[in-house]
């Protein structure tokens, strides 16, 4: 088993079970948070939503909202977004809930969003590997303190995106 935990379980599984088991493994060391692992389509500048972790309750009001599950949810990615991402590296989103969904729901819609699911901050980092984005993680926390373990976060992350990077492109 790798440190992260990440490669091994998933190494003979479909690419989605990948996805599923990053945002898995980001609860395991942000247990308190809500959790989205999404994939980078360059060709049509496309963050695409693959798995979603700790939402609990809100679930149910985010699909009535959405009209769907945000699992498949797709936006088309920002200048603003893509240069917080490329880096690799856990950081806060400045702008919260409403930069995480690229502009694309009005403003007090996303303060809605966050106060439904308790986000206290929000954190995203970039499946960055080769200087290639190849999607994203974003971390709901329901507390205002940071992730207490950034570094085994990174870790994780930055394992899953040499993972990702390694699989043929159809898988991506």
């Amino acid at each position: 088993m790798t440190d992260s935990g990440v490669t091994d379980k998933a190494q003979a599984g479909r690419p989605d079970e990948l996805y599923q088991q990053i945002a898995q493994r980001v609860r395991e060391i942000v247990p308190n948070a809500a959790v989205s692992v999404s994939s980078y389509d360059a060709g049509s500048n496309r963050l695409t939503v693959r798995a979603v972790a700790g939402l609990g309750a809100a679930m149910t009001t985010i699909m009535e909202l959405i009209g769907r599950k945000p699992a498949g949810w797709e936006g088309q990615m920002t200048d603003k977004a893509r240069s917080y991402l490329l880096p690799g590296k856990v950081h806060r989103v400045p702008g919260g809930l409403y930069e995480v969904l690229l502009r694309q729901v009005p403003p007090g819609i996303a303060r809605f969003g966050e106060r439904l699911c308790g986000f206290k901050e929000i954190y995203a980092a970039g499946l960055v590997a080769d200087d290639r984005l190849l999607g994203s993680v974003t971390i709901g926390l329901r507390k205002a303190a940071g992730p207490d373990d950034i570094d085994r976060l990174q870790s994780v992350i930055t394992e899953a995106a040499l993972w990702l990077a390694g699989r043929p492109k159809q898988d991506v």
